[in-house]
């Protein structure tokens, strides 16, 4: 089989949206950068319709904030959004352009397999489609879903503090077209915002679905749509794991499609307005930020994005932080 060596300063796995600030904002600063994801595109979370909105401008850290309003002029108010909305596609556009801008390389398609910290150096090994590589660097900054290159240099996982023993919650998102805004707001709980040619707030459905032991439910998610873009994303799905493993993960994303396709069909039977109502597509990613918790050393050259909760604010801000902390370890 074919194998190729690299030497980097920082690698970069996962390129979610917090991964491609560490990985912009390290290059900014002289390291030389490779950024690797296992799907075709960046972004993450913020890519894959589980989170559009952006209020950049309530970001304090103001080298945050310089990256917020990047984001968001490109890929919101330059589609013709005038609220706090991005088009979750032309966010992958968006980040592309910016890591090619400040010199990170970017791989996709890159399975990680094997993370070894050996003195002041990493090794990671890694599978791609043409053969496997073998990346010699000072430090990795972890930027994926589950956080898998954390757990494979030893780093122990902490308990999930907003889950019960023995259960874990994800989340999950599905875009819609055929839904009218008037509609929509009149399932909207009180506190919905509403702007020109927009609507964002929380709501509740009543189908839930029990899969395999994974529990599906839309009550109290999160809403965002978009006149503009013509748009309609549900997101913050609850989807209740009995346990962590590569087959419940497996199990929770094909029972996420079958879930989006029965809340189809109630919305088109049962609520007036939503009859046109048609899937765009189901979030290929699931959202994971609970479970991202770990107990480290300061030795530790594998730096972990760790989030209690997903936002996209917050995801630009621990960026930063990961880049800043990987400036500190001992080159």
């Amino acid at each position: 089989m074919y194998k190729e060596c690299i030497e980097t300063d920082v690698l970069v796995t996962g390129g979610s949206l917090e991964g491609c600030i560490a990985a912009a904002e390290l290059a900014g600063m002289g390291k030389k950068v490779l950024l690797t994801e296992k799907n075709g595109s960046l972004g993450g979370a913020a890519s894959n319709g589980l989170e559009t909105i952006l209020r950049w401008n309530r970001i304090a850290d103001a080298r945050a904030q310089e990256y917020g309003k990047l984001l968001w002029e490109q890929a919101g108010q330059a589609e013709g959004q005038k609220g706090p909305l991005f088009h979750d596609q032309k966010a992958k556009v968006v980040l592309a352009r910016l890591l090619k801008k400040t010199g990170v390389t970017v791989l996709t398609h890159i399975f990680p397999y094997e993370m070894i910290q050996e003195n002041k150096r990493v090794l990671c090994r890694a599978e791609c489609k043409t053969g496997t590589l073998e990346i010699r660097c000072g430090a990795v900054i972890d930027g994926q879903a589950f956080q898998e290159s954390a757990g494979m240099a030893g780093l122990r996982r902490k308990q999930d503090a907003d889950s019960t023993e023995g259960t874990a919650v994800a989340e999950g998102a599905v875009k819609w077209n055929g839904i009218p805004k008037e509609a929509l707001k009149k399932r909207m709980l009180p506190g919905y915002e509403e702007g020109e040619g927009y609507l964002t707030g929380t709501f509740g459905l009543e189908p839930v679905l029990d899969r395999k032991g994974i529990h599906y439910a839309c009550d109290g998610s999160r809403c965002c749509h978009s006149n503009i873009f013509g748009e309609t994303i549900f997101n913050g799905i609850k989807i209740t794991l009995p346990e962590l493993s590569v087959f419940t993960l497996s199990d929770a994303m094909a029972g996420l499609r079958i879930y989006a396709y029965m809340l189809r069909d109630y919305l088109r039977e049962n609520v007036p307005g939503f009859e046109k109502a048609s899937i765009i597509h189901v979030a290929p990613v699931m959202s994971l930020y609970g479970l991202r918790k770990f107990e480290r050393k300061k030795a530790d050259r594998v730096i972990p994005i760790e989030m209690e909760r997903y936002s996209n604010e917050e995801a630009i801000v621990k960026g930063i932080q990961a880049a800043r902390e990987c400036m500190q370890i001992q080159w």
